[in-house]
């Protein structure tokens, strides 16, 4: 009887295409998770562009509570003014006010509702 073969059984073939199959199946699934948070982030910061430009377009001299828009077919933006308030914390070297300015920008992405709301406050037309 010889005992020097040469090569691998039938076994061992199928064992090693197995496990073979199985690595590039977590390999496709890691590579399709990183491709699909790619392309999450990149919406999530063409809609942090668009609010931004928003909130420094936003004149001083609009009335109005509200504006609204559509952007590229897809984000769907509002800027809403609030009412002028004058702070009281502060030691009035000079009287202003201030009104908080919100941007929301929504937008749909792979069946979900996707959203961002950004505020800030800025100094209020003159009364």
């Amino acid at each position: 009887m010889r005992t020097d073969q040469r090569g691998f059984s039938l076994l061992e073939v199928l064992v090693a295409f197995a496990i073979t199959g199985l690595a590039l199946g977590v390999l496709f699934q890691i590579y399709g998770k990183g491709a699909s948070a790619l392309s999450l982030g990149r919406e999530y910061a063409q809609a942090i562009t668009l609010a931004e430009s928003h909130l420094t377009g936003a004149s001083l001299d609009e009335s109005g509570s509200a504006l609204t828009g559509r952007f590229e077919d897809k984000f769907d933006w509002a800027l809403h003014f609030g009412n002028p308030v004058l702070p009281t914390d502060l030691a009035p070297v000079e009287e202003f006010s201030l009104r908080q300015v919100t941007v929301d920008v929504h937008w749909s992405s792979r069946d979900k509702s996707r959203g961002l709301r950004i505020v800030t406050l800025q100094p209020a037309p003159d009364l």
